[in-house]
Order: structure tokens, then C-alpha cells, then sequence
């Protein structure tokens, strides 16, 4: 607002004075809005941890809106939020396996065997509740040699021959065959 004041003097006989009515007038000036400066609220109360296990972080918050900055004013200073550490329970640590093994020697040295190789659980090793590995410590496959033999066999003697002489000393013969039987591949059964 701006203020005005005028004065009318009227001179009488006995001396001066004031003319009816009021000696000041008032009007409006200068009538844009002024500008607000932004005040922060006060903090929210502190969020869960972000984390149901191991290390994570609590948050607050503020807003600026107490009052909110208006008419050209300046927002806030600063953040409008602070975080804190906060921890939970030890997580668990699920089990993995680690690297196989290379392959055993065959089971067999000559025909159909098994080979095998194996592995650990220690990549890492479960621990704190978690799970154990899936699936099997051990593995198998199939492994050939070479064919095998068996010792060969005689076959049953034949009849006896007929006596090479008819008086004195004589003598009579028979044979047999020594004979290899087929060739036998022994198995062995995977588990």
C-alpha cells in the first residue's frame, strides 16, 4: 500500500483550521504477489531395511512444502532424503559344484567296462541353511577295450585207430583238437 496525505488549511478570523472530511487517502501499489521461499517438512519416519539378510540401507525422507516455494521463491537447500546402513541375519549360501574330476581307468582291460569321475560340492560349500548341490557326486560312461579271448579248449577224443599190427607189438592212436572258442565280450552295467 502506499499512503497519500494532503492538507487543506482554512484561514478564519480566529485562526486556522482544518477543512471537513479526512486529511489522508490511502490506494493500492505494487500489488504482485511476493515471492515464498521453500521450507523442508520434517523427516518421515525411517523405511525397512532393503535387505531380509546381509548388509541393505534404511531411507527418510523430507518434502519441500512447509511452506512449498511460491511466486518465484527458491526450492529448498539440500537433499530431501538420508539413508543409514542396517543388516539382517547371515544370508544363506547355496552349494555348488566344482570342476569334474578327470575320467578313472576302465573298469575292464578288455572288452565293455566303465569309466568314472566324480565331483565336489565346495564351489562354495553350502552353509547358514542353503541348499545343498543338485544332481550327483559321481558320473559314468561306457569305456570299450579291445576284444577278449578265451584259453582255447580240447574238443573230446576221437575213437581209437585200428591196430597197426595184427601180432607182436602194436599200437593204436587217437587225437583230439585243441580249439579256440568265439570270442566273449565281457559287460559291466552303468549305474
Amino acid at each position: 500500500k502506499q499512503w497519500y496525505q494532503r492538507r487543506v488549511a482554512i484561514t478564519a478570523g480566529n485562526g486556522t483550521c482544518t477543512a471537513p472530511g479526512s486529511g489522508t487517502e490511502v490506494r493500492n501499489c505494487n500489488t504482485k504477489p511476493c515471492s515464498v521461499n521453500g521450507q523442508w517438512s520434517d523427516y518421515s519416519a525411517w523405511s525397512d531395511c532393503s535387505v531380509t539378510c546381509g548388509d541393505g540401507v534404511r531411507t527418510r525422507t523430507k518434502t519441500c512444502d512447509n511452506p512449498a516455494p511460491a511466486a518465484g521463491g527458491n526450492y529448498c537447500e539440500g537433499q530431501g532424503s538420508e539413508t543409514k546402513t542396517c543388516s539382517g541375519p547371515v544370508c544363506p549360501t547355496h552349494g555348488n559344484w566344482g570342476e569334474w574330476s578327470g575320467w578313472s581307468s576302465c573298469s575292464v582291460d578288455c572288452g565293455k567296462g566303465v569309466k568314472s569321475r566324480e565331483r565336489v560340492c565346495d564351489n562354495p560349500e553350502a552353509s547358514d541353511g542353503g541348499d545343498p548341490c543338485a544332481g550327483s557326486a559321481m558320473e559314468f560312461d561306457e569305456c570299450i577295450k579291445p576284444d577278449c579271448d578265451e584259453e582255447g579248449k580240447f574238443t573230446e577224443w576221437s575213437d581209437w585207430t585200428e591196430c597197426h599190427s595184427e601180432c607182436g607189438a602194436g599200437t593204436q592212436s587217437r587225437a583230439r583238437e585243441c580249439v579256440a572258442k568265439k570270442k566273449k565280450v565281457p559287460t559291466a552295467t552303468l549305474r
